[in-house]
């Protein structure tokens, strides 16, 4: 028998999403649709990881 393939929700993230609010948003998207977190992938932009990196220098 075939197995189904496991569902995989790909998410872009822009550098105005990167807050504080973020992981506590996407913990309850995912609790809300009944979906395990490795059923998401997270797609940074890369102007969304220069602020990350950013951030990191200049802290």
């Amino acid at each position: 028998a075939e197995r189904a393939p496991e569902l995989v929700v790909s998410v872009n993230i822009s550098p105005h999403e990167l807050n504080r609010r973020l992981v506590p948003n996407l913990r309850a998207i995912l609790r809300d649709a009944a979906l395990p977190a490795d059923a998401l992938c997270i797609e940074i932009t890369e102007s969304a990881l220069l602020l990350i990196v950013l951030g990191w220098v200049l802290a």
